[in-house]
C-alpha cells in the first residue's frame, strides 16, 4: 500500500494576477491550502496545496487554474512525502530563510522551480539532507517546462535548522540570481515584449550580457540596461562588434551609452 501523499507547492509571489489568489484577500484560506508565511504575507507566501483534499472538496478546477497560471509552471513543483501537509509546511517553514553572519537572516524562493536548483546546488550535503530528509521525491518545472526531480540527499547527517550560510554561498546565490533579475528589469521596461524565442535563449543571452559587463568593469546600472535592451536588439550581433571592448572601456557613462546606441543603430541599419 503506498502511505505517500502528493501535494503541489506553489509561490504566491510569482503569480502577479491578483484574481488568480483571491485567498490572500480573505481571512481565511481554502482548507485545502496551507501557508508557508504568516497571514500578513499571503500575498508572496510559498504554499502547500493537498491534492487530495481538494479533490474531495470538488476544487481540483481551482487547483488546476493555479498551476496552470504560468506558461513555463516556474511557479509549482510537486513533493511526495509520508508527512501530512500541515507537517510538511511545519518543515519547510524551517528553510524558508538562512542566517548569515554578515547580513541576518535572508529570504529562500524554495518554491521557485528555478531558484530551488540554485539553492540545492550552493548548499553543502548535509544542509540539502536538511531539507530533503523528509521527501521521498521532489519534481520541479525547469525554465523550459520541463517537469524533472531535484537530487536526492547524501547519506550524511543532515545539520540543525535554521542552515548559515557563508559569504560564498551567499555571492554564489547571487551570480545565480543575476541574469533572471536582468530580465526581470528588461521586461519592466517593455511589458509583455519577447526579448528572444525561447526562454532559454533569453537566459542565456543575459548571461553572455553580463559575463562582458563584469568583464569591462563598469558599475553603472541605467548603462547596463541599454546595453543588455541593444543586445537583445541586435539579437545579440552587439557582442561580436570589434569595438565593443573600447565602447566599454571608456570612462564616461554617458559617453558609453551614446557609442552603445549609435552602435545598436548601425546594426540594425544593416538588417533593414
Amino acid at each position: 500500500m503506498n502511505d505517500y501523499s502528493t501535494y503541489a507547492l506553489m509561490d504566491a509571489s510569482l503569480m502577479v494576477d491578483a484574481e488568480c489568489k483571491p485567498w490572500t484577500k480573505s481571512k481565511r484560506r481554502p482548507s485545502w491550502m496551507v501557508s508557508i508565511y504568516e497571514r500578513q504575507a499571503w500575498d508572496v507566501s510559498p504554499f502547500i496545496v493537498d491534492i487530495e483534499a481538494a479533490y474531495l472538496r470538488n476544487r481540483i478546477d481551482a487547483v488546476m487554474a493555479m498551476s496552470n497560471f504560468l506558461r513555463m509552471g516556474v511557479h509549482v513543483s510537486f513533493i511526495d512525502t509520508k508527512l501530512s501537509a500541515i507537517d510538511l509546511a511545519d518543515h519547510l517553514r524551517q528553510f524558508s530563510y538562512v542566517v548569515s553572519e554578515a547580513r541576518g537572516e535572508l529570504t529562500l524562493r524554495i518554491a521557485d522551480g528555478i531558484a530551488i536548483r540554485w539553492i540545492q546546488e550552493v548548499m553543502s550535503p548535509e544542509q540539502w539532507a536538511a531539507v530533503h530528509q523528509p521527501i521521498r521525491r521532489w519534481t520541479a518545472h525547469s525554465r523550459e517546462g520541463q517537469l524533472t526531480a531535484l537530487p536526492g540527499p547524501k547519506d550524511v547527517k543532515p545539520v540543525e535548522a535554521p542552515l548559515m550560510f557563508s559569504a560564498h554561498q551567499i555571492a554564489a546565490l547571487e551570480n545565480s540570481h543575476e541574469p533572471d533579475q536582468l530580465l526581470s528589469n528588461l521586461r519592466a521596461m517593455r511589458n509583455d515584449h519577447r526579448w528572444a524565442a525561447s526562454p532559454q535563449l533569453e537566459f542565456e543571452l543575459a548571461e553572455k550580457v553580463l559575463k562582458v559587463w563584469r568583464e569591462s568593469r563598469q558599475i553603472d546600472s541605467a548603462t547596463l540596461l541599454i546595453f543588455a535592451r541593444s543586445v537583445f536588439d541586435t539579437k545579440g550581433s552587439l557582442l561580436e562588434l570589434p569595438t565593443l571592448k573600447q565602447i566599454l572601456s571608456q570612462d564616461d557613462p554617458v559617453l558609453v551609452r551614446r557609442s552603445i546606441e549609435r552602435a545598436t543603430a548601425a546594426q540594425n541599419g544593416r538588417w533593414s
